[in-house]
């Protein structure tokens, strides 16, 4: 390819020597050679830059045959030429000024090679040429391109680390920053280029760079941390990773700077955290996902009184009282294994063997899988404050008993009407004895039913929960509820299909029922109807509260069930009743719900834990006609102060095949002699004199195999925990029939439990 504009004057002669055919340029056979021996490829051309000679390696470079190379000028091996760029570089060469250039050289094919001249003027019998040498240079492009390429990576790598990098002089100069250290530092790289390692230390830390420096050098690299300080004198507290490089020939120090202000944060985080743990007031449990204790604080061996050594490695269970069911135990259980947040309350027990209750909420903790890993428990121990609760709603009780009063007087005042009237029935006509004893013996059965249910409501709060059908429940209370409501109140009880078992306490469910179902007709001044319905959802089985009152204004629902608020006005209320009704229904595992419209109405839905299987606590009676356990002429004694009874008793007793010694007092009882022994001892708890246990104690001391079987009209839960007091006496509650009765003593003299 021609660049020079014009074509090359053709020689007078062809020749195959190197030389030419002709000139001054004609040499000896060992310039010849080493003309033609050279690996560079040589050139020598005339002042019109014409080819007049050329070696074998210009041959191979080009690609061009010798006799066209002299056929060619400079400027046909290359493209493109700027001549007046050229004219100008080879006049420079002409003038004797030796020049040195890199450029595309164009071969034949029409590559390009990228090649390195070296151009001189030679003068030979006084007439000037131009000697180039050129060379391939491609690799060493290649090879500068791969160094170039490497060196960048490896400037990206240093500049884009996450962590400040210096290189540091032996002498403490710094050779190299990175733009990490840079802007941690707060200068600009040529900046760090004329400092020392001790201007970026705190002052503090400046003393020790000899001594770390020295360290580096005897054994080749330490790890150690030191506090730097940034322009504007703010420090950062820094990890220095160091070792010996070679820089540039020379030994020097590659030292990585990691930034500690957000580990040490963390830590001084984790330190407070540990210590609000350890001093906090509330016990904090953590356990594996087993459930397994791997951490206690200090306000758990306050609480419980074990210590963290006796608690590590152990099932949180093991504070367990035993007086909570299994179920409550898998609802808990079930909750935690569905990842959610369980909250509730433990009846648990203390190293001294007392019971304590606490408020308990158990979170899950996950991995950075999602796993749960652990489980975090705050407890609080609460038995001072569930004991005032209870006393709360006792006196909640005591509010409604006395509501109560009028209507149940009035109730039991028409069924000892018609008990009366049944006896004197029997007394003038005898031969209605079959009749008039059948629904006498109903009407008693009601009256009792009545009593029952009272002392159910007003006992003393005792924790005794029990499998109920919440349905009977519901039913049964709304049978004393009608007693209490107003006569423009129109009460509707309507059940699901049942039942529905929870495990609850029967006073305690007939408590927030009342409250709920009072509350609500308070809310009817002029009368409305009232609802009650129940039926399951989701595990939970639930009675609904409905009324069609006031409703509650949406700006104090939030307040409802807040101790001490109540939207009645002064003097008729407590403010106690919704927040001791939420106590009640979280104690039982459950919740509340509500809906309300202004004007409309409102709806409380009470939601408790069924227990899917199972079948409620229920009573056996015996089969009308079962033929009744008698004695065989085992001797009872019979301590009831009522005369009327304890007469009867006496037949019936008498009927059943005992000897029967009867007496009015604890100390007719105690008046007794030692002989003929007594079997079975059957008195009343509650005696003018004495009690009955004290009664029999005393008799037992006497007569140490004697069975004792106490009966009482109070309250069950009081008398069992009586009975409870002498180990194994038998408990009855009154009124009871026969076939009870003679169970009872058949059982005790049975040694049953």
């Amino acid at each position: 390819m021609r660049s020079s504009g014009e074509p090359p004057k053709k020689k007078k002669s062809r020749q195959a020597p190197c030389t030419g055919r002709e000139g001054p340029g004609r040499s000896p056979e060992w310039q010849e050679a080493i003309f033609e021996g050279s690996r560079d490829a040589i050139f020598i051309s005339d002042e019109d830059s014409r080819f007049i000679a050329v070696n074998r390696a210009a041959c191979d470079l080009t690609g061009y045959a010798r006799e066209e190379l002299l056929d060619l000028r400079i400027p046909d091996l290359h493209e493109d030429v700027d001549l007046d760029a050229y004219h100008r570089y080879h006049g420079l060469i002409m003038a004797g000024q030796a020049v040195l250039s890199e450029a595309q050289l164009l071969r034949k094919d029409g590559t390009k090679v990228a090649t390195e001249f070296n151009s001189i003027r030679i003068v030979i019998d006084g007439t000037r040429y131009e000697h180039t040498t050129a060379r391939d240079i491609t690799e060493r492009h290649l090879a500068e391109a791969a160094f170039r390429e490497r060196d960048e990576f490896c400037q990206r790598i240093f500049d884009g680390a996450n962590d400040a990098i210096v290189i540091i002089a032996l002498d403490g100069r710094i050779l190299e920053a990175n733009l990490t250290a840079s802007r941690r530092l707060g200068y600009t790289v040529d900046e760090l280029r004329r400092m020392t390692v001790a201007e970026i230390d705190s002052p503090e830390a400046v003393a020790h760079v000899p001594e770390r420096i020295a360290r580096i050098l005897g054994e080749g690299h330490a790890i150690f941390e030191t506090v730097q300080q940034r322009r504007d004198g703010s420090r950062i507290p820094t990890e220095v990773s160091s070792r010996l490089i070679n820089h540039r020939g020379a030994t020097a120090i590659l030292s990585i700077l990691r930034d500690l202000s957000e580990r040490k944060r963390l830590e001084e985080e984790m330190h407070r955290l540990a210590a609000a743990i350890e001093q906090t007031g509330e016990s904090i449990v953590i356990t594996d996902a087993g459930g397994t204790i791997e951490y206690v604080n200090p306000a758990f061996t306050r609480m419980t009184g074990y210590g963290r050594d006796e608690a590590l490695g152990r099932k949180l269970r093991f504070l367990s009282s035993r007086q909570q069911p299994r179920t409550f135990y898998r609802e808990v259980w079930t909750v935690l294994a569905r990842g959610d947040v369980w909250h509730g309350h433990f009846l648990n027990k203390r190293k001294d063997m007392t019971l304590f209750e606490a408020d308990a909420t158990i979170s899950p903790v996950r991995d950075e899988t999602g796993k749960v890993a652990r489980y975090v428990a705050v407890q609080r121990d609460v038995t001072q404050e569930m004991g005032l609760e209870a006393q709360l709603r006792q006196v909640q009780k005591r509010e409604a008993i006395g509501r109560l009063a009028g209507s149940v007087a009035h109730d039991f005042n028409n069924l000892l009407q018609a008990m009366l009237s049944h006896v004197q029935l029997l007394q003038r006509e005898p031969h209605r004895r079959d009749f008039e004893l059948a629904d006498l013996e109903g009407q008693i059965q009601r009256g009792a039913w009545l009593a029952q249910r009272l002392l159910l409501f007003s006992r003393p709060e005792t924790a005794r929960r029990e499998q109920l059908d919440l349905n009977e429940a519901v039913r049964g209370a709304s049978k004393l509820l009608r007693r209490l409501l107003r006569e423009n109140i129109i009460l509707t009880v309507t059940t699901g299909d049942g039942p529905f078992v929870i495990d609850a306490d029967g006073g305690q469910l007939d408590q927030v029922l009342m409250n709920l179902a009072l509350n609500a007709a308070d809310a009817m001044p002029t009368g409305g109807r009232l609802t009650i319905r129940t039926g399951r959802a989701n595990g939970m089985a639930w009675f609904d509260v409905e009324d069609t009152g006031t409703g509650v204004p949406k700006e104090i629902c939030d307040k409802l069930f807040e101790p001490f608020f109540t939207t009645k006005p002064a003097g008729l209320g407590t403010g106690l009743g919704l927040s001791i009704v939420q106590g009640i229904v979280t104690g039982n595992g459950g919740r509340i719900e509500m809906q309300t419209e202004v004007n409309e109405g409102t709806t409380f839905r009470v939601l408790l834990p069924e227990v899917i299987g199972a079948q409620a606590s229920a009573t056996v009676a015996p089969a009308p006609g079962a033929a009744l356990p008698h004695g065989n002429g085992e001797r009872v004694l019979l301590v009831e102060d009522e005369t009327g009874a304890r007469e009867a008793l006496r037949e019936i007793l008498i009927s059943l095949g005992y000897e029967v010694t009867a007496v009015g007092s604890g100390a007719d009882a105690g008046r007794l002699p030692f002989e003929p022994v007594v079997d079975v001892l059957l008195t009343d708890i509650m005696l003018p004199d004495v009690d009955g246990v004290s009664v029999a104690r005393g008799l037992l001391d006497r007569w140490p195999n004697l069975k004792v079987i106490l009966m009482s009209g109070y309250s069950e839960d009081e008398a069992q925990s009586r009975a409870a007091e002498l180990g194994g006496a038998r408990f009855l509650q009154k009124p009871f029939g026969v076939a009870a009765l003679a169970a009872e003593i058949r059982a005790a003299l049975m040694g049953g439990a």
